[in-house]
């Protein structure tokens, strides 16, 4: 090598090191006087460490394979190899952009072989189906050109509203399925589904806004969280969730607080301020994150107690900032309003003629 350096190879590096991990002389061994040999025994000290070292790395326990690294991820890592007459099993590869797996064609089929089973989609639900795949294949369209953030195309923030009975949980499940069989997402990463409480939320495989949005039950709460994460100084869980996050389905939304509503979107603002669609090019931030979200419920159910339900009076004074913020993006048009509203009025689940007229009356 150049700079008269000796070229070590790994066999011998291996060599030294072996040496150097030993406590004593071994039998037949020459004192030829080898610095490497001296270095190793002068010191308990730092044989004690070589051996650590040794036994950390495991050089001699373990041979070296010829199988290339894995850099799929953000960290190298050392792929493993194969046991003898078996295949090594891909790991998942980190895709470049959520919609890398998208594909019309897929999507065609996908709604093809849905209108051809067993349960097939009413008109209403076929419409809110359409939506959420066609603002996909947009989102899709300007990741592959490289637009996005370059156009004022908003995401789709929808409200879905239907009588108990007319299919928002079928809708939301088939859109779940829509996720993960076309576009290859998981639920929590790409996609997620809220509710306010824990039994809502496990009726539709989700979480509960406040687990998944960080948001705590109370100000004592909220106070603990804080402290913990300053003495903790970890790395967000909310901030690495919404890394990829692109699609929110609230479920239940009317017995939701719009002060809890309000705090998973400054939360989502914060996690997702430098992601892709969290702001317009004008530099202004855009509700949530920039994520799509869908609000399913109805209006007519009981509001959360003690707090302020989104279908209350939008020009009451005294509101806490953020609910005024989520009141102001269901009853008025700006920027960061609801761009789509979506009515299931046709009742599905009921078989009674009598119930179903009651529940549509």
């Amino acid at each position: 090598m150049p700079g008269g350096v000796t070229d070590l190879s790994l066999s011998h590096v291996h060599g030294i090191l072996a040496r150097m991990s030993r406590t004593g002389k071994e039998p037949g061994e020459e004192e030829d006087g080898d610095a490497e040999n001296v270095f190793g025994r002068q010191s308990k000290q730092v044989q004690a460490a070589v051996s650590i070292g040794t036994s950390l790395w495991g050089h001699e326990a373990q041979a070296w394979g010829s199988a290339q690294m894995d850099m799929s991820g953000f960290i190298a890592s050392r792929a493993p190899d194969a046991a003898p007459g078996t295949t090594a099993k891909p790991r998942r590869e980190r895709k470049p952009s959520a919609y890398a797996q998208y594909n019309k064609k897929t999507a065609d089929v996908w709604f093809a072989r849905l209108r051809a089973g067993p349960e097939v989609p009413n008109t209403e639900q076929m419409a809110l189906l359409r939506a959420v795949a066609s603002r996909c294949a947009d989102e899709a369209a300007e990741e592959r050109s490289r637009k996005v953030n370059k156009t004022y195309s908003e995401p789709l923030r929808g409200s879905v509203e239907g009588v108990p009975g007319a299919g928002k949980s079928k809708s939301i499940k088939w859109i779940c399925t829509f996720f993960t069989e076309c576009l290859g997402w998981e639920s929590g990463c790409e996609f997620a589904c809220l509710a306010p409480q824990n039994t809502q939320a496990a009726l539709i495989g989700g979480f509960t806004i406040h687990s998944f949005g960080a948001v705590p039950i109370n100000a004592e709460a909220g106070k603990r969280k804080r402290e913990k994460a300053w003495a903790e100084q970890n790395v967000d869980a909310l901030f690495l969730r919404a890394q990829s996050l692109r699609w929110l389905i609230l479920d239940e939304i009317s017995s939701a607080a719009a002060e809890v509503l309000g705090a998973l979107d400054s939360n989502l603002r914060g996690a997702r301020q430098r992601q892709l669609y969290a702001r317009r090019p004008d530099g202004s931030p855009r509700p949530f994150g920039g994520v799509n979200l869908l609000g399913c419920g109805d209006w007519w159910q009981f509001p959360p107690v003690r707090a302020t339900a989104i279908m209350s009076n939008p020009f009451k004074h005294g509101l806490d900032a953020t609910a005024e913020r989520i009141l102001s993006m269901f009853w008025t048009k700006d920027e960061d309003s609801v761009t789509k509203l979506f009515e299931l009025v046709q009742e599905v689940r009921c078989e009674d003629p009598w119930l179903s007229y009651v529940l549509n009356s």
